[in-house]
């Protein structure tokens, strides 16, 4: 009898890790769709109702976001996560990924340098992770 609760047990924590796998290659694909302007891509990995804040405080939706990103108002040319995201399971369907991440690009006409935190929120839909809402803080150097 004993086996069979230890057997679910096994189950659970097999499927989570390969649920933190997906997750974290979805999260590699947000970064690499901003920079290389990947609208599709972007318009699969975002969630219909995403509110994503930018550390300046401008606040996107869905369609801003895609929008913005096709056209020249934001430019990333590099997003680099600093280390492993961390991961706090909300249920089987959702996640909070705290990340860290030095992000260069052009915002209208500014360059701009910035290291940020993240706190994203992920949710399992459709058969795949889409992000529901993004918030940034900027890092200042002390």
């Amino acid at each position: 009898m004993k086996a069979i609760p230890l057997f679910f047990l096994l189950i659970s924590i097999g499927s989570n890790a390969q649920s933190l796998t997906q997750l974290s290659h979805t999260i590699k694909q947000l970064d690499n769709s901003l920079v290389k302007k990947d609208t599709a891509t972007l318009d699969l990995i975002l969630h219909e109702r995403v509110s994503v804040t930018h550390s300046n405080g401008l606040t996107e939706d869905k369609s801003k976001m895609i929008e913005n990103t096709a056209s020249s108002f934001i430019r990333y040319s590099e997003i680099d996560q600093q280390a492993e995201a961390q991961y706090v399971k909300l249920s089987d369907e959702s996640y909070i990924a705290y990340r860290h991440v030095n992000v260069k690009g052009i915002y209208d006409i500014y360059d701009f340098e910035v290291n940020l935190r993240l706190m994203e929120v992920w949710v399992w839909e459709g058969n795949r992770w889409q992000l529901i809402g993004r918030q940034s803080l900027e890092l200042t150097k002390n």
